[in-house]
């Protein structure tokens, strides 16, 4: 609790300043206003609030989740989840501002009474939301995937393809958006449901490098904070497994330095005009959220 009391507080304070920290597609995102109109002062004191951001990433980083869940989880109230942990399907019924969900499940009890039960939990692994597959012009073209070192993972997305079952990560949830497939039956869609949920850890992080991977060319040119060498650098590209490759300066070496790191270790630092243009682009993610989602009745 005092992590994420220490995370609010820093949020707090650079949200007081201008700044605006989200989390977008696997990154965690500071979107700041033109520092080049700024006294030099000011200037100074927003890197120094960068670089307090950077220090606690791991605890920002769950924050900024939580919040974006919170906000998004509205648009799925009404959609059926799947929980791995109770190997059951419930109707989404809340979520909170800091991203905990109530789901509704209808059982059977000890008595053979049918009986219905609500789940509240944070929203991440422990839920799979089955949302309308019928929107699929966002749709990432197999090539653009990483490569998946896990065997499991792997089978299991391509069995979830070819039933007619597309997942991605969506503002800190997996999604499974479902379209019916002529030949597949009901029960093997279903099945496959059931089989992702047993793998959700593996399976979510697994969309979270791919969602990395796609947003993060979005980036490329942006400053970026590497909390591992506590450096400001930019980045100049993006691997398909969310992969980041930044060039920094080095200041105990005085010398320009290029590093690979992970997406979740680093803080991308985006001028606010830029972002504002960027929102009318075609990106998915940049685009509103609400939607129509077709409802289907998804038997225990």
């Amino acid at each position: 609790m005092k992590e994420q009391e220490r995370a609010k507080e820093l949020v707090d304070q650079a949200e007081g300043r201008g700044f605006l920290v989200n989390y977008d597609s696997g990154f965690l995102v500071v979107t700041r206003s033109a520092l080049s109109d700024q006294p030099r002062d000011e200037a100074e004191t927003g890197q120094v609030i960068i670089e307090q951001l950077g220090s606690c990433m791991r605890e920002l980083f769950g924050f900024a989740v939580a919040r974006a869940r919170g906000a998004r989880g509205k648009d799925f109230l009404g959609q059926q989840v799947f929980l791995p942990a109770l190997q059951i399907v419930g109707t989404l019924t809340a979520c909170s501002s800091d991203g905990i969900v109530t789901v509704s499940c209808r059982g059977t009890n000890n008595q053979g009474r049918i009986s219905n039960t609500n789940y509240s939990g944070r929203g991440g692994d422990d839920l799979l939301i089955i949302a309308d597959g019928d929107e699929r012009s966002d749709r990432t073209s197999p090539e653009a995937y990483p490569r998946i070192a896990s065997e499991k993972v792997r089978r299991l997305l391509e069995r979830a393809d070819s039933v007619g079952l597309r997942l991605e990560h969506d503002s800190g949830f997996t999604v499974a958006r479902w379209q019916a497939i002529g030949n597949v039956e009901r029960d093997v869609a279903e099945a496959t449901i059931r089989q992702i949920g047993q793998s959700m850890s593996e399976i979510s992080a697994h969309m979270v490098a791919r969602a990395r991977g796609v947003r993060g060319r979005d980036f490329v040119g942006q400053q970026v904070f590497i909390q591992e060498f506590g450096a400001l650098g930019i980045l100049q590209g993006c691997s398909n497994d969310g992969s980041l490759t930044v060039t920094y300066h080095d200041k105990h070496m005085d010398s320009r330095r290029t590093c690979f790191c992970n997406g979740d270790g680093s803080l991308i630092i985006v001028d606010g005009d830029r972002e504002a243009a960027q929102a009318s682009s075609d990106d998915p993610k940049s685009r509103p959220a609400s939607r129509n989602w077709l409802r289907r009745r998804f038997e225990v």
